[in-house]
């Protein structure tokens, strides 16, 4: 679809929210203050270059940038809300677009090994709000980049939340496995591996909120033993591990000369296609404490955690 079709179909999709809002029920009326920034270092700096206080979209960061954390192993994570205007007329939706791809492209050059883009949703989405794409524990650890604190009002809708959440819990288990089969055949290169580290993380927070509680993943971490027993909690440890040391990873450097090719491409898509299908292979065998684990022990873990889910939800 071209530009302006894609917008023109937005456009229709929005005659029908306030019939389809009406049909919602069960929901859950939050109010979030969520600070601005004051970080003037790289690459906060870039980031308020890019967005210039814009009038037409919220621009928030968490995880590890948010809360000065970062490793070697973190990528942005970023949430956009678009404002109703800009869908108001074409020239907006264009103006926003070409912004939001652009720091799509900074994302990329400061991780190489980026695997997502913008976490993108609209003012419209907030009155019935889906939290299995992002829980409402990742607003409370925003910052919003721009000159002004930004206060946003949500409505959540349990039931939608839950089944969307489930599924995207099974896919990220099922995308587990498929790397670990990858790693211990000897095909997994750097973005397989990061894919695998980050699925192995994120399950366990997405556990905690199967069991009703929805916490940063960072204090899912820290609480891990209260859900996993010894053999899950030995591949969590071995993901934290590599996430330290990401940096001595077999293959990293490498990591130095695609970001010098991706300064000649604008499509961020194309630049995590050449990072997923071109990073040199890693040999299992080169890695720290592989020694500690088997494939055994990692489809073990993505057993276990799925039998959590199904004890709360089959």
């Amino acid at each position: 679809m071209s530009e302006k079709e894609i917008y023109l179909e937005i456009n229709n999709l929005i005659k029908t929210i306030d019939e389809f809002k009406n049909k919602r029920e069960f929901k859950k009326e939050l109010c979030l203050e969520i600070e601005k920034s004051g970080k003037t270092f790289f690459p906060f700096d870039i980031f308020e270059k890019k967005y210039n206080n814009n009038k037409y979209f919220y621009y928030f960061i968490h995880g590890s940038y948010a809360d000065e954390t970062q490793t070697a192993f973190s990528d942005i994570d970023d949430i956009i809300i678009l404002k109703k205007e800009v869908f108001s007329s074409f020239e907006n939706f264009k103006n926003v677009k070409k912004i939001l791809s652009g720091l799509n492209k900074t994302y990329q050059l400061i991780d190489s090994l980026q695997h997502h883009g913008h976490w993108i949703f609209t003012e419209y989405d907030l009155s019935n709000y889906n939290q299995s794409i992002m829980p409402i524990a990742v607003f409370r650890e925003c910052i919003a980049i721009g000159k002004d604190n930004v206060s946003l009002k949500l409505s959540v809708e349990e039931k939608v939340s839950m089944e969307g959440f489930l599924n995207i819990f099974d896919c990220i288990i099922n995308e587990g496995k498929s790397e670990t089969e990858k790693l211990f055949a000897n095909k997994c290169n750097l973005y397989s591996l990061k894919n695998l580290i980050s699925a192995i993380s994120l399950l366990i927070p997405l556990t905690f909120q199967v069991r009703g509680e929805i916490i940063s993943k960072s204090e899912a971490i820290r609480r891990s033993n209260e859900i996993l027993d010894e053999k899950a909690q030995i591949v969590l440890d071995w993901a934290s591990y590599i996430r330290i040391k990401w940096d001595k990873t077999p293959t990293y450097k490498s990591c130095c000369f695609f970001n010098e090719i991706f300064k000649f491409l604008d499509n961020r898509n194309m630049m995590e296609f050449i990072s997923r299908k071109f990073m040199p292979t890693i040999k299992v065998y080169n890695l720290e404490g592989i020694d500690k684990v088997r494939k055994e022990d990692f489809l073990y873990f993505f057993d276990y955690i799925e039998r959590i889910k199904n004890e709360y939800y089959l």
